[in-house]
């Protein structure tokens, strides 16, 4: 790939300023809901529940039916629970690949005579929005490779914003790993 145009310290002719204020706003955004933590007390609150069962059914006077009933429930609310626990970092993750793909679109919308700020932020959510940690793993949102192909003579403009953050270590690399 060819490097990006060099305008003087102007990062693919974009004023360092503007690309610090554009990853400002995009990280005072809140954050996607992450169902994993509410998960894990359902379920655990589900778990004690149920040892303390025999408990509940005499302090209530529950029948047989009710205490089966009750077990049934909370056995599925302790299932779920668990469940949302183990995948809900699945929805953050789907949540920011989705704003990196409407980013991409809107990149390749936008370039080259497009409204400089959109192009910019755009550029800052791929690049940012690359990779997600929910817990002990990082993931990519997308394919680096596939998305440089998509985003042709663009490409040049996110390189240049990417080493920028690079250089003030805002972001991981996303396009420049094995590059020049």
């Amino acid at each position: 790939m060819e490097n990006p145009p060099s305008h003087g310290d102007q990062p693919a002719g974009v004023e360092p300023q503007k690309i610090i204020d554009a990853l400002e706003r995009l990280r005072d955004r809140p954050p996607p809901t992450d169902p994993s933590g509410g998960g894990c007390v359902v379920a655990i609150v589900a778990i004690i529940t149920m040892v303390l069962m025999p408990f509940i059914g005499r302090a209530f006077d529950l029948n047989g039916g009710a205490m089966l009933g009750l077990g049934i429930g909370l056995g599925l609310t302790a299932l779920l629970g668990g469940l949302f626990g183990i995948f809900g970092g699945g929805f953050v993750r789907g949540s920011i690949a989705g704003d990196a793909g409407d980013a991409i679109d809107e990149l390749i919308r936008e370039w080259p005579d497009g409204d400089e700020t959109k192009m910019l932020e755009a550029a800052i959510r791929i690049l940012d929005g690359s990779s997600v940690s929910t817990g002990p793993v990082t993931v990519e949102t997308f394919n680096a490779a596939e998305v440089a192909v998509r985003l042709g003579p663009a490409l040049a403009y996110v390189l240049g914003i990417e080493r920028f953050l690079l250089e003030r270590n805002e972001i991981y690399p996303v396009f420049t790993v094995g590059r020049g």
